[in-house]
């Protein structure tokens, strides 16, 4: 099931956790360079490989579409502008799926909802047993794993986790954030691209450097995640403390534009979305008879349907206009509103 229809530890503030392994293979020039012939032969056997092993194979190719899986943390960007032949397999029971083909031959990734970045290594790692089984993975005794990425080399892995932190944020405390983390290479940057961070939304994004195992490494990621989100608890009651019930009234308008606007950007969404998140975050929904029955699964489901290539790849219908894109949003807010007012 995919980490938008779940829910998991600590996933308020946690939307989802990502593993990604990222291998090539010995004996072959890294994907970019490859030999068409041998890609080829390659590309079928894997293809066989995963597909007797419970894997399907998308077969939606158009950019748009690709976007939305990029949206939805099934694949890097990177993968989907890649000229040469590549495909993308999912085994969506375990939350699980492999790109083959694009800066590294294979990038098997996991993401589950909440914060579990040890259960999305776990699944990850049986589909990266299974590839090392038929494959001769690329390695090095002394610089690891290899890569044409020289991050991916040496363990060639990759933890992720999506933060809400909309406190911290309040209180300009993400910058000072950010620098401390640098020190440990993790990184701490906004889900979104615009000059403001309208959702609160932030990425936790680590690759470890050699000499620390995978195991250690998860721990490690999962205690520094652990310790932000304690962080934005903490503030969340130093700066809304006994006000908490004030949140309901920014949480109430939001609603009531999801249930009445003709028209919502992204941006404007974002917003919504925030103040609503924030509202359940801090429990000042629960005396509300309408947004006490609204859950997380409930606003991931809203988010990972009104992010705009998601949104366009839904609809089936293109090109759409930005006015398009903006109606098809606030149709599906509606009927989040709607149906949230009729479970009551």
């Amino acid at each position: 099931m995919s980490w938008f229809t779940t829910s998991g530890h600590e996933d308020i503030h946690t939307l989802w956790s990502r593993f990604r392994f990222y291998r090539n293979i010995s004996g072959m020039s890294f994907y970019a360079r490859a030999d068409p012939k041998k890609l080829s032969s390659v590309m079928s056997d894997t293809d066989k490989t995963l597909e007797k092993n419970g894997f399907h194979k998308n077969t939606s190719a158009d950019r748009i579409s690709m976007l939305s899986y990029s949206e939805k943390q099934y694949t890097e960007e990177s993968f989907i502008d890649s000229v040469l032949p590549h495909a993308l397999y999912f085994n969506e029971p375990c939350s699980l799926s492999i790109s083959v083909g694009g800066r590294d031959f294979f990038c098997i990734q996991s993401v589950l909802c909440g914060l579990c970045a040890d259960e999305c290594y776990n699944i990850a790692s049986e589909a990266e047993l299974l590839l090392d089984s038929e494959f001769d993975l690329a390695y090095s005794e002394k610089f690891g794993y290899l890569s044409p990425i020289p991050a991916h080399t040496g363990q060639g892995i990759e933890i992720s986790a999506a933060l809400f932190l909309p406190a911290l944020a309040k209180k300009n405390k993400i910058e000072g954030l950010k620098n401390i983390l640098c020190r440990s290479s993790i990184e701490l940057y906004p889900m979104v691209t615009y000059e403001s961070n309208p959702g609160d939304l932030y990425i936790l994004n680590y690759i470890p450097k050699s000499g620390m195992g995978e195991e250690t490494s998860v721990t490690y990621f999962h205690n520094i995640a652990e310790y932000i989100i304690s962080y934005e608890k903490e503030y969340e009651h130093s700066v809304y403390g006994d006000n908490i019930t004030e949140l309901s009234d920014p949480a109430r308008r939001a609603f009531g534009t999801m249930e009445y606007a003709g028209k919502i950007d992204e941006f404007e969404f974002l917003c919504l979305f925030s103040d609503l998140r924030l509202c359940l975050a801090t429990g000042a929904n629960k005396d509300d008879k309408i947004l006490g029955k609204m859950s997380v699964r409930d606003l991931n489901g809203i988010l990972a349907q009104s992010l705009s290539a998601s949104l366009i790849a839904n609809a089936g219908v293109k090109p759409l206009n930005i006015g398009e894109c903006n109606s098809l949003r606030a149709n599906i807010l509606k009927d989040f509103a709607v149906s949230l007012k009729e479970s009551v």
